[in-house]
């Protein structure tokens, strides 16, 4: 199993790989280019990364199993800033499922981009047709799951 965090720089991405005596182990280092390609360099001492909330982590499981997640459940909204014309990962913090609606967006445009994970591995992508969401409506996220979205320049409250 391996673990990928956003540094919060918006440029780099820390990695460790699970241990089969349960520790987490540095393994890379990744950073986006200007041509939007990954960068790797190999590290040992990736040492401790704090989560911010709006940040985000990655989990890639190597077998089917549960993944148990600990900390403090959020509350209230947040409102995170998206980077404009390239992929963003948001999660769904809470620990329900949600709807997306427009009333969660400030900025978004037609044209902008949702793609949605289903529990069978496929993907399901949904253009924004209309400023009143059509292309979006109905478009669930359960609890604890995310979703990819592409933005010219909005910002999303969750």
């Amino acid at each position: 199993t391996k673990l990928y965090v956003a540094t919060g720089d918006g440029k780099t991405y820390k990695s460790w790989t699970l241990a089969a005596d349960g520790t987490w182990t540095p393994d890379f280092l990744y950073t986006v280019g200007t041509d939007g390609q990954l960068d790797s360099t190999e590290t040992k001492t990736a040492g401790e990364v704090t989560i911010a909330r709006g940040h985000s982590f990655w989990i890639q499981p190597v077998n089917a199993g549960q993944v148990i997640m600990l900390g403090q459940k959020p509350t209230g909204s947040a409102s995170v800033d998206l980077t404009s014309d390239k992929w963003n990962l948001v999660g769904n913090p809470t620990l329900s499922e949600i709807t997306i609606s427009m009333t969660m967006f400030s900025g978004a445009q037609r044209g902008d981009q949702l793609v949605v994970p289903r529990a069978d591995g496929t993907l399901v992508y949904h253009t924004l047709r209309a400023a009143n969401g059509l292309g979006w409506s109905d478009v669930k996220i359960p609890a604890g799951k995310g979703f990819w979205l592409k933005t010219k320049s909005a910002k999303i409250n969750l």
